[in-house]
């Protein structure tokens, strides 16, 4: 049985329904060889800062 694996996905020829797909360190592949597509969560975060009232003058110690 011929397992040769011509794009080097872990995925034999045979079995790849994605043969055009490129393993890379961002592309991941499931058991099909076809290209997983990662959900990245939408981050929003509200930052507030506020000035310390901490005043430093010139040649003043603090």
């Amino acid at each position: 049985m011929d397992m040769a694996d011509d794009n080097r996905v872990g995925v034999a020829n045979k079995f790849d329904k994605c043969p055009g797909t490129v393993l890379n360190d961002s592309t991941k592949v499931d058991g099909a060889g076809c290209p997983i597509k990662w959900v990245v969560p939408l981050i929003q975060q509200k930052v507030i800062a506020k000035e310390v009232g901490i005043r430093k003058t010139l040649g003043a110690s603090v």
